[in-house]
């Protein structure tokens, strides 16, 4: 059954707040009444994000957050101490950053490469290893790893996003087989197309049908509802898919 205040007060970091979903699961989280810290790369649209944030809640809530490259190990390090100084431990994580390249396996390249694993999937390892360890202390929390559906069937001219999505899934599997000793429960969310600014800038390319996209909203709603189910029933492996799918 769903417990309706699960998450009040709850402490939670957001990478990739910044962008379409991670704004919505930032509202959303908001409504929760949790305490929120939030990165991204773009120190500007954070600022912004957060007096936003502040104007659509009358709880007496925290909203800090720390502009960085997930990429780099020191700008993660500078994240996490600042995460840790402004609310100490966490109980929730949302690992949302993501990026994405359009093109055919033999235009790739190996930066390219290194870069969209970089933050797509060591991000999200790096940013879980240190802070699952607080859930762990604690013996209760909640990761969350947005993949894809492309981790199910990858698509024409999207090989290497698609590798770092199948590598999502396994990874938050893995996780969650180990976690759920110390009542940590990890869930990795594989939505289809989302209505995002990164869907925007790359739907020529797709050549698909922007209406049919999925509402970031929807799914961060959809996934907050889910994670408040604290019993003996978890759905780990979460894949929600457009009504109207265009690559089925």
């Amino acid at each position: 059954m769903v417990k309706i205040d699960l998450l009040n007060k709850k402490n939670c970091f957001i990478s990739g707040a910044a962008g379409s979903l991670g704004k919505s699961f930032v509202k959303k989280f908001v409504q929760e009444g949790c305490n929120l810290f939030l990165t991204d790369v773009n120190s500007k649209k954070l600022a912004e994000l957060k007096e936003e944030t502040k104007s659509i809640t009358d709880k007496n809530i925290k909203i800090s957050y720390e502009s960085g490259d997930l990429e780099i190990d020191d700008e993660v390090e500078n994240i996490l101490k600042k995460a840790r100084a402004v609310l100490g431990d966490f109980d929730i994580l949302v690992n949302c950053a993501g990026i994405v390249y359009i093109e055919p396996f033999t235009k790739t390249s190996i930066s390219k490469f290194d870069k969209i694993f970089n933050i797509n999937i060591r991000a999200t390892y790096l940013l879980s290893i240190n802070l699952s360890r607080d859930m762990i202390k604690k013996g209760w929390g909640r990761i969350i790893n947005i993949g894809s559906t492309t981790a199910y069937r990858s698509l024409r001219d999207m090989p290497l996003y698609s590798a770092t999505k199948h590598a999502v899934l396994g990874l938050s599997k893995a996780m969650n087989l180990e976690l759920l000793d110390s009542n940590v429960r990890v869930y990795v969310v594989n939505p289809g197309a989302l209505k995002s600014e990164m869907a925007k800038d790359t739907i020529d390319k797709m050549d698909d049908d922007w209406e049919t996209f999925i509402d970031p909203d929807e799914v961060a709603e959809y996934v907050i509802y889910t994670i408040k189910y604290d019993e003996n029933m978890i759905n780990e492996d979460i894949r929600l898919n457009r009504v109207k799918e265009r690559f089925s």
